[in-house]
């Protein structure tokens, strides 16, 4: 393993744990429009930078290849918005997985140890 890919991997656990925290706060929203706009935003950075940062493995970057940006909600009086908030929640979820493989494959072991890296696979 060379340290462009551990810099790589550190790079999609950091991304990996600003999801995580998305989607806590996501399941936790009250169904604003506005809150859910700034989550959209949100998801829409980390899939940019996860995009470019697992594009150095062609398989796991492959597993994202139907991920496109979200689309801020046209309506921001306020109204409930239960469907937007499933469409972060369900791509964010597959966003995790391909992060989640990309640290367990580029990160030894011993760093994830170090950095308390669990998933709940491995929980």
């Amino acid at each position: 393993m060379n340290d462009n890919e551990q810099t790589l991997a550190k790079k999609a656990y950091i991304e990996y744990t600003k999801l995580q925290q998305l989607r806590k706060d996501t399941e936790e929203l009250k169904y604003e429009a506005s809150a859910v706009d700034l989550s959209v935003q949100r998801y829409n950075e980390i899939l940019c930078i996860s995009k470019d940062v697992l594009s150095q493995d062609t398989e796991i970057s492959q597993s994202i290849d139907g991920l496109k940006p979200l689309e801020k909600l046209a309506d921001t009086t306020g109204r409930y918005t239960p469907s937007k908030v499933r469409e972060i929640i369900i791509d964010s979820g597959v966003l995790s997985a391909a992060l989640e493989s990309f640290i367990r494959w580029y990160l030894p072991v011993e760093k994830q140890k170090t950095i308390g890296f669990r998933s709940k696979e491995s929980s």
